[in-house]
């Protein structure tokens, strides 16, 4: 029979893993072909510098994010950096995938030598020809060009692998890619999908879906952590949740759908009827906000629409009117997480396709 105990390891062990989840990816190619600014459009946030230098890079350049590990490995069978002691160096193998970039119609010569590497020892790797906003070759479509290109790369890694192209400066083919990733990671980890989900830029309606749904899982697991640890009794109600907890979960959503305080102010600015919800948002990471939100909720959950999380969080914590509370409290920042995000993709789309 199952007890509050068992329940409560449960509970805190998922929140603990979830937590520790990162996926590790790197990538490698040819200077100047704008790793680092694919880095910071598959983050939303600007990790790595950029600039206008082509120097062959001469270090692994690594970047942390909500969960993400991106790393800009430096050329592979160099004089610096000899293939022989390159997987070591590098622990090559500790990564869960690679990104081969490139720019133009063809690979170099080493990319291709280190793509073969890493399928040989199992390593999945996908190949991103990036900066597509650049191809042009007179009297031949962009369809031609591309067409071209994904013949040239199986010809020349000797099997047909599918090509993402990209723009970092237009935003194009991004939405593929990191929905290409996300399938990926379905093959590799499905926590590691999950936090992919969690922490990487949606691109696509497609994307925002996955990460609401990988949030949810989330929100039940803090929400059932906060209403079995019960530090503090909520005043007026006699509940005891964390709030510690909630004030850290609705700042974890805040960023997982990347909102900023200057991009709230900009789509506040640009779609006033989002105005409203912002203001929640704003509410739900503060300790009196979420406090001012449990007393809101307090009497009006029907504990019994949660009932579908007693696998995650167990048979006695799920039915609890202080999960029902705080899973209440944590799902309606995440719902207006995702309002606002909406928002914020359907002006990016407008902007693309003007």
């Amino acid at each position: 029979m199952t007890t509050i105990h068992d329940d409560l390891t449960n509970i805190r062990n998922q929140y603990e893993e979830i937590q520790s989840v990162k996926v590790s990816l790197a990538l490698f190619g040819q200077p100047g072909a704008g790793k680092s600014s694919l880095i910071n459009c598959l983050v939303g946030k600007n990790v790595a510098e950029v600039g206008t230098k082509n120097d062959i890079t001469q270090e692994a350049s690594s970047h942390e994010w909500n969960g993400l590990y991106l790393v800009d490995l430096p050329g592979y069978g160099t004089k610096m950096f000899p293939a022989d002691t390159y997987l070591e160096k590098f622990d090559v193998l500790s990564f869960d995938f690679f990104l081969c970039v490139f720019s133009g119609t063809r690979l170099k010569e080493d990319d291709i030598d280190f793509f073969k590497k890493l399928r040989e020892i199992g390593k999945y790797c996908l190949f991103v020809c990036n900066q597509v906003d650049r191809l042009w070759q007179e009297d031949r479509t962009l369809d031609e060009i591309k067409a071209d290109i994904v013949n040239n790369i199986e010809e020349q890694v000797g099997i047909k692998e599918p090509i993402y192209f990209t723009s970092c400066r237009h935003k194009d083919g991004l939405d593929k890619l990191t929905e290409g990733i996300y399938d990926l990671l379905g093959d590799i980890d499905s926590a590691k999908q999950e936090m992919w989900a969690k922490s990487a830029k949606a691109y696509s309606q497609k994307s925002l879906e996955e990460k609401k749904r990988a949030c949810e899982k989330f929100v039940a697991i803090a929400a059932g952590t906060s209403a079995v640890n019960g530090f503090n009794p909520v005043p007026g109600v006699d509940i005891a949740v964390d709030v510690g907890i909630l004030v850290r979960l609705n700042k974890q959503l805040k960023d997982y759908y990347g909102l900023t305080d200057e991009g709230l102010k900009a789509i506040e600015m640009a779609v006033p009827t989002i105005a409203p919800i912002v203001k929640n948002l704003v509410q739900y990471v503060a300790t009196d906000g979420v406090l001012f939100l449990l007393k809101k909720y307090a009497g009006m959950v029907a504990v019994q629409q949660f009932s579908k999380w007693i696998p995650l969080v167990g048979q006695i914590i799920a039915p609890s009117v202080g999960f029902g509370l705080t899973m209440a409290v944590g799902s309606a920042c995440l719902n207006d997480c995702h309002k606002i995000a909406e928002a914020i993709l359907q002006k990016e789309l407008e902007k693309m396709n003007k």
